[in-house]
């Protein structure tokens, strides 16, 4: 158990005079040793009556008072205070009371009386000292309800949830091996911890139905009755594979050891121990020929009852989506209601445009802006822009009407030719005038490429001017 040292003189004292001097110090005490035993319980360190020791419950008495018992600070005073407050707040429920119940333990009916009412009238005759708790410990077994409830979310969240019935089926033995599992425990589970943890997931929880032989869980959508008496033949079955699963496998282990003994025999040249071997042999894999058939009989017996498991739940979804759509059918209507619908929503709809084109003839009417004053104001602009361009360009570009004329020369029989083609005056006029034609259509980077070409080319026809 985890308590604090420097806490323990104070939790082995006799605390439950803190009741109502020092409500907070015993409450701090009481919480202190209820969550250790709880803890202690689930680590199966306790003392238990059986062999196998419990973890959901806890036995009270002499043999929990010698475990708790230190040589510095002796045995626990107010252990039995500990105990009657857990009872009060239900953290503690004595066992009978808890397997006898058939009311759930959540529900508001459930009362239990506990020792301290008892203690206190015998205080009040003084049997025992005032202010003091009784001088031993009942011994009575108690349900550790923490313990109970954290065991079965963990068995339900394993074992629970399958859609397939038959995979919600187990034999007792089958049971109690899953839940160990679960658990994580180290040993077998006890039959207390048994029954315990199947009445609260039969009662309190609703998710399981048993009895002696079998155990099934139960699913959301399972309508059918809680046990059925093909459940045990199923359980039986699943029993029945196993254990001849485990037989296969050990039969299979025991040839191998035979033949390993009967290559050691001959090794040491004992023909005997061999023949002897290799007999045992033989007849260990006749018995397993035969577990073997009757294994894959059962087992495809098996596969057939879980076939047809999936049959009925399909068979039930089917059924389920038919009421279903029976139902959304039925709001729906029949086709004549479908039709009528359809053509009030065509209707409808010419309703609507017919407004929506009036509203529009409406608007037209009423126009605020003048769509042709705005046409000419931006082809205005347009014209004005450009002007400005064409202004821009003749300034910037060389009047090639004003270069001088081009020299004559004589070509080898004494003709006389110009020194460059006649229209060079006219191909420039006309370029330029493209150029302050496109400036107004092209992009700003277009008409960059555009000026750059142009100014290269008059530069290149100047030079050839010049050196004419």
């Amino acid at each position: 158990m985890i308590l604090y040292r420097a806490r323990l003189p104070s939790l082995y004292s006799d605390f439950q005079v803190q009741r109502h001097s020092n409500p907070d110090g015993f409450d701090a005490n009481y919480t202190a040793w209820i969550d250790a035993l709880t803890k202690a319980a689930r680590a199966a360190v306790l003392p238990s009556p059986g062999d196998t020791a419990d973890t959901l419950s806890i036995q009270t008495g002499e043999d929990l008072l010698k475990a708790l018992e230190t040589p510095e600070l002796g045995r626990p005073l107010a252990l039995r205070a500990v105990v009657d407050e857990a009872v009060t707040q239900r953290r503690l429920i004595p066992e009978n009371e808890f397997l006898s119940s058939p009311k759930s333990i959540y529900g508001r009916q459930w009362t239990i009386q506990p020792w301290w009412l008892l203690s206190w009238a015998l205080k009040q005759i003084n049997i025992f000292g005032p202010g003091h708790s009784s001088p031993s410990l009942p011994a009575r077994r108690f349900v550790v309800l923490q313990n109970a409830e954290d065991a079965g979310t963990k068995v339900c969240s394993k074992l629970g949830g399958k859609k397939r019935r038959v995979d919600r089926i187990y034999g007792m033995n089958a049971f109690k091996n899953e839940v160990v599992l679960a658990l994580g425990l180290r040993d077998a589970i006890s039959k207390n911890d048994v029954n315990i943890l199947l009445k609260h997931l039969s009662r309190d929880m609703n998710a399981v139905s048993y009895d002696d032989e079998v155990v099934v869980f139960k699913d959301s959508g399972d309508h059918s009755p809680a046990l059925m008496e093909e459940d045990k033949s199923i359980a039986s079955l699943k029993a029945l594979i196993s254990e001849l699963q485990g037989q296969v496998e050990l039969l299979s282990m025991n040839i191998e050891k035979a033949t390993e003994k009967s290559k050691s025999a001959l090794d040491r040249k004992n023909r005997a121990l061999a023949l002897t071997s290799l007999k045992s042999k033989r007849l260990i894999e006749k018995a397993l020929e035969q577990r073997a058939s009757t294994l894959s009989q059962l087992e495809e017996l098996y596969f057939k009852i879980e076939q047809a498991a999936d049959q009925v739940i399909m068979v039930q979804t089917m059924e389920a989506s038919t009421t279903v759509l029976r139902k959304l059918q039925s709001e729906v209507g029949n086709l004549d209601r479908v039709q009528e619908i359809v053509e009030d929503l065509k209707e409808e709809s010419g309703k609507v445009d017919e407004i929506g084109n009036i509203i529009q003839e409406a608007n037209q009417g009423t126009k605020i802006i003048d769509d042709d004053d705005v046409e000419e104001e931006l082809e205005a602009m347009f014209q004005q822009t450009k002007d400005k361009q064409t202004v821009g360009s003749s300034e910037a570009l060389p009047d090639v009407t004003k270069l001088p004329a081009p020299r004559e020369s004589k070509d080898s029989q004494g003709l006389t030719k110009e020194r460059f083609p006649s229209n060079s005056h006219k191909s420039l006029t006309d370029a330029a005038e493209k150029f302050d034609r496109l400036s107004l259509e092209l992009p700003r980077e277009e008409k960059g490429e555009l000026r750059k070409d142009m100014s290269v080319s008059l530069q290149n026809h100047q030079s050839v001017l010049e050196q004419a």
